[in-house]
């Protein structure tokens, strides 16, 4: 948000020279002040709070996540349920399963921490 303002002012002053441009970056960066960057910020903080209530929604949706790798779509074991499948003989190392859940996806990923001054 903040570079897509920087790039507007940018644009408005445009000589396409590299060094102007790298110049007139460096001038909004330093004419942006207090209350524009906290209103950034702010904006920022209300999109992530919608990511988070979609996310929940998501999460009920798909709960867990399987992958049956080696599988082929043409094979007449579409209607075989998840427990056949774990003991069925066919589910060799070719055709394995892996199930990958929320937690797994997000191994790492931290929420995004904002600290105005």
């Amino acid at each position: 948000m903040a570079w897509s303002q920087i790039k507007g002012y940018a644009a408005s002053n445009v000589s396409w020279n590299l060094t102007r441009i790298t110049d007139l970056v460096n001038e909004k960066i330093n004419l942006m002040g207090a209350t524009e960057w906290a209103n950034l910020c702010t904006k920022v903080k209300e999109i992530e709070a919608d990511y988070c209530k979609s996310d929940r929604v998501v999460d009920m949706i798909t709960e867990t996540f399987v992958i049956h790798v080696g599988d082929d779509d043409s094979e007449p074991n579409d209607d075989k349920s998840s427990s056949e499948m774990a003991t069925s003989s066919t589910n060799t190392a070719s055709s394995s399963r892996f199930h990958v859940t929320h937690d797994d996806l997000m191994e790492g990923v931290l929420p995004l921490l904002f600290f105005i001054f």
